[in-house]
């Protein structure tokens, strides 16, 4: 690895003078934003960033980068944490000089993590009474209310910028380079290509949603940022623009107005100039001296202008505004005919298109020429598409061929390429004949069935899955249970977690145990539960995993039991660890036969005999439906 890579500027626009950031600058909020949903969006818009870059050569920057961002994110959402965090951080921007105190604040702020951590290491205190769970993950106080919002009241219509880009009104109309999430005359061009993607990826998500055109909008306004900030000559001029606005604002003169302001009157300078060319021209007789050559008898006048007039005639109108009539500016400009950007010291046209129309009754050789070579580009792209139409078909042929499978032939090889060990069981659920889904790995005799109305349904994660009804005892059987031994690893995908009115499991021994379950009537606490010889009942990882946000839609969850704890993951990233370890066998899947629906739809259910570390559940979540590279089954399990 270069030594001089640094993810934090690299990935999230954070400048080496602002490392190491604050909890709010590594997520790319204000400081002491107080809002939860705000909070929520900006943290998964930048998990969702790192993951897209986690498949590359800096996977150990990104994984930590993730661990730092879901820490932050459980800080700043947990009102005790968030107040201890910003109480610290007001002390390191206003400390107090004591002669007997010689305390670095930021060490103490770069260890504040590293404390939550050790408070999550420790767990429970289990001499005292265990804390009542509130109902909501943000306390029992509505949504949208004064006291969610920090005494302001809700907003009345839906805000883009706030929700989905974390730019408060009082920023808005925000500068190019706010709206991209970078640090004011960022020049650092890869920087701008990455930035710009990121914010990209995020609101394109919800391109199809309820706020698509909303998303469009936003999605053309950062592609003409990226533009924008690309062109050395654009960005000369808004660079200008904004410092000098900047620099007024400091010194008092725009009180009212952040430097993301559009000023009055930029459209209408720009209109002045263009309707008065012929004004400009006039008042500059010197700079635009015009060269006449007399033509020859037959041949068409031209005239050629000087370089000077040529530079000038490349100039744009003087920027007057900011971002919005900046960008207006910029479309203005992009309406010149092409004619004249590719030829602008042509101007006597009519003269020039008789010219030309003389040459090609003169030279018909070069016009049959021009058609032959337009039939042969022609040729060349039908042929083109016809092999790209073929090589489609092969290759729809040969996935239709790999994905052929018989009873009796287990295939342990299809699931997460890269992992060194194949699955004891993996029910994809489309492998399936009536109620028997058939097990696809190295474990014999270990199919399942669908028990008391489970079904087959099409919208599984990929391809099929499970759907199990709430208030249910739906579920998928092993009759003798998949044996998993000391060491194990379960995880799944799932759609939309049921309700809190019950107990929720995903999977369980038959007499004992559920190896991951969520929370009892009215928690969202995820974790185990030991109902065996150890007899210790539930086990909480510390981390509430929500029917209402966190829960909600297509989700990965991973258990990892060694050593007598649980390891939790959810979406690829460590949430937490249960204080105890299961080792029945997995006979109940996405159900208790007494009734604990776990979600609507289950998909990719798989249970390895080995306990997969942090990177093999993110190479797990990451490669989707991940079917893995074959290798040899464990001895016994042929």
């Amino acid at each position: 690895m270069p030594d001089d890579f640094d993810p934090y500027y690299q990935w999230l626009s954070i400048g080496p003078e602002e490392q190491p950031p604050t909890l709010y600058r590594l997520l790319g909020l204000r400081p002491f934003e107080d809002n939860p949903k705000v909070i929520e969006t900006a943290a998964d818009r930048q998990a969702a960033y790192l993951r897209s870059v986690r498949p590359g050569e800096h996977r150990a920057e990104s994984q930590r980068l993730l661990e730092e961002v879901a820490a932050a994110r459980t800080t700043l959402l947990e009102p005790r944490k968030k107040a201890e965090y910003d109480k610290l951080l007001r002390e390191q921007e206003n400390p107090v000089v004591e002669a007997d105190t010689d305390q670095e604040l930021s060490v103490t702020l770069a260890g504040f993590l590293q404390g939550i951590e050790a408070e999550k290491d420790r767990g429970p205190q289990t001499g005292g009474k265990k804390a009542e769970k509130k109902k909501t993950r943000f306390g029992s106080r509505k949504p949208g209310t004064r006291e969610e919002t920090g005494g302001r009241p809700p907003p009345d219509d839906f805000d883009p910028y706030e929700t989905w880009l974390a730019i408060e009104p009082e920023e808005q109309p925000p500068t190019l380079y706010r709206l991209l999430g970078l640090r004011p005359l960022e020049d650092n061009r890869d920087l701008i290509k990455t930035a710009a993607g990121r914010q990209s990826d995020y609101i394109r998500k919800f391109v199809s949603g309820e706020h698509g055109a909303e998303a469009q909008r936003m999605l053309g306004e950062v592609a003409a940022a990226r533009s924008a900030l690309l062109s050395k000559r654009k960005k000369t001029k808004y660079d200008k623009l904004l410092s000098g606005q900047m620099k007024r604002q400091r010194m008092g003169e725009q009180e009212d107005e952040g430097p993301g302001a559009a000023l009055a009157g930029f459209l209408q300078s720009i209109a002045a100039e263009e309707e008065e060319p012929s004004a400009k021209k006039e008042s500059k007789p010197a700079e635009k001296a015009e060269r006449t050559e007399t033509p020859k008898r037959g041949e068409p006048v031209i005239h050629v202008h000087t370089d000077q007039e040529h530079r000038e005639d490349q100039e744009d109108p003087e920027l007057s505004s900011t971002l919005i009539g900046f960008l207006q500016a910029m479309e203005t400009e992009g309406q010149v005919p092409a004619a004249e950007q590719k030829h602008p010291w042509k101007i006597d046209r009519p003269e020039r298109r008789e010219e030309d129309a003389k040459r090609k009754i003169a030279k018909p050789g070069k016009a049959a020429r021009t058609n032959r070579n337009s039939l042969e580009r022609k040729l060349i792209i039908v042929l083109a598409v016809c092999v790209g139409v073929l090589l489609l078909l092969i290759l729809v042929v040969w996935a239709i061929r790999s994905r052929g499978w018989k009873k009796g032939t287990p295939r342990p090889a299809d699931i997460g390429r890269g992992l060194a060990v194949a699955p004891d069981a993996y029910f994809d659920f489309d492998h399936y004949n009536g109620s028997t889904v058939y097990n696809r790995g190295t474990a014999a005799g270990k199919d399942g069935t669908l028990c008391d109305g489970a079904t087959i349904t099409p919208g599984g994660k990929f391809g099929k899955g499970m759907s199990i009804a709430d208030d249910s005892k739906q579920r998928l059987e092993v009759p003798d249970g998949v044996d998993i031994g000391s060491e194990w690893t379960i995880a799944a995908w799932f759609y939309h977690l049921h309700d809190a009115s019950h107990w929720r499991t995903l999977s369980r021994g038959k007499s004992t145990d559920h190896h991951v379950i969520v929370g009892q009537q009215g928690s969202h606490d995820l974790g185990i539960y030991m109902s065996g010889d150890t007899g210790s009942g539930f086990c909480d990882c510390g981390y509430d995993l929500n029917y209402t946000t966190n829960g909600k839609g297509w989700h990965h969850i991973a258990a990892v039991g060694s050593k007598g704890t649980t390891k939790l993951y959810l979406d690829g990233v460590y949430v937490g660890t249960s204080g105890g370890q299961s080792t029945s066998e997995v006979t109940w899947i996405g159900n208790h036969s007494s009734g604990q629906p776990f979600a609507s739809v289950i998909d990719e259910f798989v249970v390895y005999g080995v306990a997969l570390d942090a990177g093999q559940i993110a190479t797990l979540y990451s490669s989707g439906i991940s079917l893995p590279a074959p290798c040899t089954p464990p001895a016994g399990r042929q």
